[in-house]
């Protein structure tokens, strides 16, 4: 009782501190219709991308090609920072991303896959990006500018490493590099261990994170056939939160029969073979990452209980019934640990960092139990 007592009056003070900031941050979409377009276009190459490279990351790793098929998963990581910097973005103009769908990546071989890459999917950045920030300019919206232009940055990069790993499989290729970092602030790729700012964000070296086997756990839950797409799109958050750490420090030994499980049967990675750590880690955690997406989605706005209606309405009462922003709060020490924790469970299973009815009442729930 004394956490929740603690939790509903932290967030009252923190959101009625912060209100106005957010309020005077919306931007219109009606004045800003061209902008709100491009958004929406980057939103749905980012996502289309990031599915294409993700598959040839593992054609490749068939065919042996080891270091393409990582700078291939980091090229789809890449896309899937710049995918919800769009997302963001628009939801700023009060437009929400929808769902995006593209059909089946087809293969071609690795090398005609990085062909295709640089002579088509790529080649047209420059009069690409050329067009959108001549779209958003004369609306004047000065965040959408900086975002085209930085993209623009990390698209141009993206075709230099295209290349690069297209020269290395040649017979006098210079040999590519087998470990990239990706900055989370901008989708930059560096294949060294990052000690400086981003060259393109600015962002802190601690940004940047390595892409690993974690990818691998990724493309076997977008191969699924039993996963909905909100299901594979919860996967991806799990495991980037999952894998952003030292992964030689988790636990990778799963429990007795974690392969017979319920839980491994829909949402695990298929017949047992030699795994790699990021795939046994998965395996190890995916009894609790099921058990945690089953509770959310069990919620019944409808069937709560009396405490429950109670606290909701005084949420409603201090909020109004719109979304509850403390994304700005986090990582500060204005929240308690607790809270931090659960909060980041909230924001992997509802892909959002503002807070619905549905998140409310599972927040209080994890401090009741």
């Amino acid at each position: 009782m004394k956490i929740f007592t603690l939790l509903f009056s932290t967030v009252v003070s923190l959101f009625l501190c912060s209100y106005p900031t957010l309020a005077a941050g919306r931007y219109s979409a009606a004045r800003c219709p061209e902008t709100v377009s491009v958004l929406q276009l980057l939103y749905a190459d980012a996502n289309k991308d990031a599915k294409a490279y993700l598959t040839y990351a593992n054609q490749a790793q068939q065919e042996g090609h080891e270091a393409v098929a990582q700078l291939f998963a980091a090229l789809a990581r890449s896309q899937e920072v710049l995918a919800e910097n769009s997302r963001l973005l628009m939801a700023a103009f009060g437009q929400e991303a929808g769902d995006v769908s593209s059909g089946d990546v087809v293969l071609h071989g690795t090398k005609n896959d990085l062909d295709l890459t640089t002579n088509v999917a790529l080649a047209g950045v420059e009069k690409r990006y050329s067009l959108f920030l001549a779209m958003v300019r004369p609306e004047g919206n000065a965040e959408a500018i900086a975002a085209v232009q930085q993209e623009w940055k990390v698209k141009g990069d993206h075709l230099d490493w295209a290349k690069a790993a297209r020269g290395s499989l040649g017979i006098l290729g210079n040999k590519l590099a087998n470990q990239f970092w990706v900055c989370a602030g901008c989708g930059a790729i560096v294949s060294n261990s990052p000690r400086g700012a981003c060259a393109i964000c600015s962002g802190r070296p601690t940004d940047f994170t390595a892409v690993t086997g974690g990818w691998k756990v990724i493309w076997a839950s977008e191969s699924n056939p039993q996963l909905s797409k909100t299901e594979k799109a919860y996967v991806r958050r799990y495991c980037r939160t999952l894998f952003a750490g030292n992964s030689q420090n988790m636990p990778s030994t799963p429990a007795m029969g974690a392969f017979d499980s319920a839980a491994y049967q829909k949402w695990g990675l298929g017949p047992r073979r030699a795994f790699c750590v990021e795939e046994m880690i998965y395996v190890a955690s995916v009894g609790d990452m099921v058990a945690s997406w089953d509770r959310y989605r069990q919620i019944n706005l409808d069937n709560l209980t009396e405490p429950e209606k109670q606290y909701l309405q005084k949420m409603h009462q201090a909020f109004g019934r719109g979304p509850i922003d403390l994304s700005s709060k986090r990582g500060t020490g204005a929240l308690s640990p607790t809270l931090e924790k659960i909060l980041g469970e909230v924001e992997i299973l509802s892909g959002s960092k503002t807070l619905l009815d549905i998140d409310l009442i599972y927040i209080k729930r994890a401090t009741a139990e």
